[in-house]
């Protein structure tokens, strides 16, 4: 086994985010421990399906599983939400829900009233995923979740649009009093899977 990191990746994605990853929650959790990561946060599009597998697998390997969603939220763009607690949980599920309700199928979008009112136990890391990067869209976000409780993330792979967007995400972060981190937004694992996800993307 690797020697622990003090990494934790906060943006991965499993099979269950249906066309969004080619990753089995087993080979994520598998895969984290042999990198030496400390935790693992799976955070599937509107839905908690692949936790069971992903907690079982995390538990086998000594890896802490961080259960998480991605999920819409209406005028501000998708988020992901991270449990804390068991009333996180509990509020996670409830959005969910509420995300799916009067939906097409794939979609979870919750109004931001509904999550004003189910925020408790949470973390929300907001970024990438906004409609446009914008005090506008974010501050909504500070107002109901504390600093302690909110991040903006973003990713940084060494290309131009990357970085010019990590700046603009870094600026943003500043701007609310709140931390920046840095997730992979795992979606694959091996490079010969790239092209199978670049299809289901497409």
């Amino acid at each position: 086994m690797c020697k622990m990191s003090h990494y934790s990746e906060l943006g991965a994605q499993s099979s269950f985010s249906f066309l969004r990853s080619t990753a089995e929650p087993e080979e994520l959790a598998r895969h984290a421990m042999q990198k030496g990561l400390a935790a693992l946060a799976l955070t599937d599009y509107g839905g908690l399906y692949g936790i069971p597998r992903f907690c079982r697998a995390a538990h086998s390997f000594g890896l802490r599983p961080i259960v998480g969603v991605s999920l819409d939220v209406a005028g501000i763009g998708r988020i992901r939400l991270l449990c804390e607690t068991l009333q996180g949980y509990q509020n996670l599920c409830e959005l969910i829900t509420k995300g799916h309700v009067n939906q097409p199928k794939g979609t979870c979008l919750v109004k931001l009233d509904e999550l004003r009112a189910h925020h408790q136990g949470l973390t929300c890391l907001a970024g990438k995923g906004l409609r446009y990067i914008s005090h506008t869209l974010a501050t909504p976000l500070a107002d109901i979740f504390t600093a302690s409780h909110l991040a903006i993330e973003t990713s940084l792979h060494l290309t131009r649009e990357s970085q010019a967007q990590f700046l603009k995400l870094k600026e943003l972060a500043e701007h609310l009093k709140v931390p920046a981190l840095i997730t992979n937004d795992v979606r694959h694992l091996h490079a010969k899977q790239k092209p199978l996800l670049d299809i289901m993307s497409c």
